[in-house]
């Protein structure tokens, strides 16, 4: 919030003035002020520590993962067997000369095979070269592992299984070169393991792995099935024909090549990423049973090389395009499938199943047809790009990786069949859908964040980031204010700030969320984040402090430099007191048959905080001996629910203190300043229809619904705030506003004497038919003045009250200025904030050398020559007098951007004009 200065319209040293009560507490002009600190702002935080991680999927060395499961499958040889080394050459190798041995290995996967007894471990490594014949299987108990990376075997078949069993392959690149035979072939085989291997194609259709009916116990995991560059139908990733028992295919990265199966007993697809090709995905015929559908990740492939859609490219070459999921009727009741992940390609028709030969074009209706895939998802989203080459595999980059746009990292089924304790690329521990979960690089990544009142209505957001030691282009941090709206918040280096207006009071929840661009997605959040504006509820008017009868204190004045603690907080009237928790009360106070001048100071006892306030330098009504004087005061009320009065005179003094009204941070009605406006004058007929005065202990109705113009709106005020001048008197009397419709109240609002003219400000509740009622309580009729400088209403748009824990003086003439002269306009340099409506001040006409009125009005440069046409306070020579003010600023008014506020001296002479800050109405 910007500085509060004066510049005043002339310039001079301060005259020298009698002593006067308002010296003692004076001091030297502010001219500069901050309203957050005076205001008591809290701040909420939440450290790095409270950072929730939504995701852990980022971009991490892949190769290191792919290294550690190579090691362990070179190191799980058999104990009791032989390593037999293979070393693949760059030119090939016609005619083998090796042995075996590590100095003198074969140079064909094949003869080291052959040579190899049950037990022993075949060990390949590429230098360069790629073994261009098939490998033929037909001894158990056998590990062929590739090290060194994943040598390649670019044949057609690359692998035949033949009445083998317990064989394990891991870390081999298998290439077709024909099209006929698949890649890998088992027929009568028990007991084989693939694992970590890349089959891949040229640019023909070609099946990754075949399993005979006679084979049983085959395992696929951790493995890359799929093409270089093929959208062609009639090739499966895997083919399992009818009779195979026991497949596993686990955390297997698919490419546009389905999984086919016919009358298996026995099949476990779980945790893999496929990429549906025109075939579909997965599909199960025959008779088949036992059979486990869960945790995959199934997503159209998009054509990478200009083609289109998979959809598009399927059916615009009339190959079709096959449901996700299809299982046989005769399938059905062997089959489970859940905690799929279905990710259709947007504006394209994709059946997630075909379940007994009905297609399901949506997931609700398979699941209410089936009773199956109750914790599938269906929705599109977006998964990043494997990288480029991922230890070895030579095949470019699919979207695998979860972001944290794909809701599928830690809600996996754990327990499903067959699922792997790895994903695809080794890491662990394994709770995703799909074969990838990843860890990221940044697993110490958080963010910490403050939120601090700023306003009324406003907040600032400070945050700071720690933990990104690897840096990608990440997004802005986003913040979720609570009340339905979001936005990015920017930043520099690790901090940032952000900032936020409320439409309305309220409590909110803020979170702030942080992705890294690399998918490391963290958030934290504080909770109760109250706003610091408050809302008026008027009440009554009530009188709760008298000391002259013990009410609300002991009997007894308030001694000379004494202070009264009032309890506000559970005072008023029985069965509806004031509550505990508000922020400020308005107070009529009224000192009552002092014994020397003096100064009465109303202030809150303690901050919100609950920490004791120091007793301000300011002021709120100026008495002299024997005088009644009145003021309006709006003063915050401690954490404790106590307001304190400070007698700063050589005497003792009665208070009186009626309540009108309280602020709280509850929504209630919201206040709008006014230009001042004058709706009633019952000299001149304004407000009354004739000019007349109030008869002596009569009283008037003043409509104030559509007063002034419009400026009070038709309907709807809740309470008026008028400034009340008394005027022409032939007996001293009082004067009493309160709602029509309403018993008249023992209160007061406005003393006044004979002969003078008196002004206090009120704020009134409006009773029945908008209108309130002005008693005067005195022997001698009187005229008076009403001009009308607010209202309260319910609803929202309006402005809630920011009041200062200890008011702060703003203005003193008297401190290295020249007082002020009649028919002069001085304006101060209030503040430099837009969201500022209305200002409370106590203004305090000290010394003046003749009879006079002040003004304090919103100014603008532009209008600097129009004076209003209402009043504040009326004094006459060499009398200290306050009133409170609450005034709005002008618009803005120079170069400066400035929002002023105008004091204008009617009379004769001059004066001192001290201004005390006690809040601000503020709509932002």
């Amino acid at each position: 919030m910007a500085g509060i200065g004066l510049v005043p319209s002339t310039a001079g040293a301060a005259s020298s003035a009698p002593a006067d009560p308002v010296s003692a507490s004076a001091t030297s002009q502010t001219t500069a002020t901050s309203l957050a600190a005076a205001a008591g702002f809290k701040t909420y935080s939440s450290p790095a520590g409270n950072t929730v991680r939504l995701q852990k999927s980022v971009w991490q060395d892949t190769t290191n993962h792919l290294a550690v499961l190579r090691a362990s499958a070179s190191t799980a040889t058999a104990a009791t067997g032989t390593i037999v080394y293979v070393t693949l050459p760059s030119a090939g190798c016609a005619t083998d000369t090796g042995d075996g041995s590590a100095a003198s290995p074969y140079c064909n996967v094949q003869d080291a095979v052959n040579a190899a007894a049950a037990g022993d471990t075949v060990e390949v490594t590429a230098a360069g070269g790629e073994q261009a014949s098939t490998v033929t299987v037909t001894t158990s108990d056998l590990t062929i592992v590739g090290v060194g990376g994943k040598p390649m075997i670019a044949a057609s078949p690359a692998l035949v299984f033949d009445g083998a069993s317990d064989v394990a392959v891991s870390n081999l690149t298998l290439r077709a070169t024909n099209v006929a035979p698949p890649l890998v072939s088992i027929k009568g085989s028990a007991g084989i393991t693939l694992d970590s291997l890349s089959m891949t194609e040229a640019t023909i259709p070609v099946t990754a792995v075949s399993v005979d009916g006679a084979s049983s116990d085959v395992t696929v995991s951790h493995s890359f099935l799929g093409p270089v560059e093929s959208w062609e139908a009639g090739a499966d990733a895997v083919q399992i024909a009818s009779g195979a028992k026991n497949i596993d295919l686990a955390s297997n990265l698919i490419i546009d090549e389905p999984i086919a199966a016919v009358g298996v007993t026995g099949l476990d697809v779980v945790g893999n990423t496929i990429m549906q090709s025109c075939d579909g995905a997965v599909d199960v015929e025959g008779a088949s049973t036992g059979v486990s559908i869960e945790n995959n990740v199934i997503e159209p492939i998009s054509d990478a090389w200009g083609v289109g859609t998979s959809e598009k490219y399927c059916t615009g070459a009339d190959l079709g395009w096959q449901p996700s999921v299809t299982v046989a009727a005769a399938s059905v009741s062997g089959t489970v499938s859940d905690y799929n992940y279905f990710n259709p390609l947007t504006g394209y028709a994709n059946d997630p199943y075909s379940w007994g030969g009905t297609a399901y074009g949506t997931l609700a209706g398979f699941q209410t047809a089936s009773a199956q895939g109750a914790h599938d998802i269906d929705e599109t989203s977006v998964f990043d790009m494997q990288p480029a080459s991922s230890g070895g595999d030579t095949v470019p980059g699919y979207p695998i990786i979860p972001t944290n746009q794909t809701p599928v990292v830690g809600n996996a089924n754990t327990g499903a069949p067959g699922m792997a304790g790895t994903d695809y690329y080794g890491t662990s521990p394994y709770t995703s859908r799909g074969a990838v979960q990843y860890t990221g690089v940044n697993p110490n990544l958080a963010i910490s964040f403050s939120v601090t009142d700023s306003s009324a209505l406003g907040v600032t957001l400070s945050f700071g980031i720690t933990g990104e030691t690897t840096f990608y282009v990440g997004d802005d941090p986003q913040v979720s204010w609570g009340d339905g709206t979001q936005t990015d918040v920017g930043f520099g280096g690790d901090t940032g700030t952000g900032t936020h207006s409320y439409a309305q009071l309220g409590t909110y929840d803020i979170s702030i969320t942080y992705t890294d661009g690399g998918h490391d997605y963290v958030s934290n959040s504080v909770s109760g984040v109250q706003t610091a504006g408050s809302e008026y509820t008027a009440y009554g008017p009530v009188r709760i402090l008298d000391t002259r009868k013990g009410l609300g204190a002991s009997t007894a004045p308030v001694a000379s430099d004494g202070t009264l603690k009032l309890k506000v907080a559970g005072a008023g009237t029985s069965g509806a007191t004031i509550p505990a928790g508000i922020s400020a009360v308005v107070l009529n106070v009224t000192a009552v048959a002092p014994t020397a001048n003096g100064v009465l100071t109303v202030y809150g006892d303690e901050t919100r905080g609950g920490t004791a306030v120091a007793r301000p330098s300011t002021s709120n009504l100026n008495f002299r001996t024997g005088q009644n004087v009145p003021n309006l005061v709006v003063v915050p009320v401690g954490a404790n629910g106590v307001v304190d009065f400070y007698n700063n005179s050589a005497g003792r003094t009665q208070v009186v203190a009626d309540v009108a009204g309280y602020f709280s941070e509850q929504v209630a009605s919201e206040y709008t300043a006014l230009n001042p406006t004058r709706i009633l004058d019952t000299r001149k007929g304004t407000g009354t229809g004739k000019a007349a005065k109030i008869p002596a202990n009569g009283q008037i109705t003043l409509t104030v619904n559509g007063a002034g113009g419009g400026a009070i709106p038709s309907s709807g005020p809740t309470a008026v705030a008028l400034n009340l001048t008394a005027v022409d008197a032939t007996a001293n009397g009082v004067i009493t506003a309160y709602p029509a419709g309403e018993t008249l109240p023992t209160v007061s609002n406005l003393n006044y004497p004979a002969g003078g003219a008196e002004a206090n400000m009120a704020i009134v509740p409006v009773g029945t038919n908008g209108q309130i009622v002005l008693h005067n309580n005195g022997s001698s009729p009187v005229d008076l003045i009403a001009d009308a400088f607010g209202y309260t209403e319910s609803g929202t748009g309006a402005d809630a009250y920011l009041p200062l824990a200890a008011p702060e003086r703003v203005l003193d003439t008297r401190k290295g200025q020249s007082p002020v002269e009649a028919g002069a306009i001085d304006y101060l340099q209030f503040t430099q904030d837009s969201v500022i409506r209305g200002a409370v001040l106590n203004a305090t006409v000290v010394s003046p050398t003749g009879n006079g009125f002040l003004s304090v009005y919103p100014f603008t440069l532009a209008t600097a020559s129009t004076v209003p046409s209402t009043s504040n306070l009326n004094y006459l020579t060499g009398q200290t007098v306050p009133n409170l003010v609450i005034v709005p600023p002008g618009t803005e008014s120079d170069l400066q951007s400035y929002y002023d506020i105008g004091f204008y001296l009617g009379g004769k002479g001059t004066a001192q004009v001290v201004l005390d800050l006690f809040g601000v109405f503020e709509n932002g």
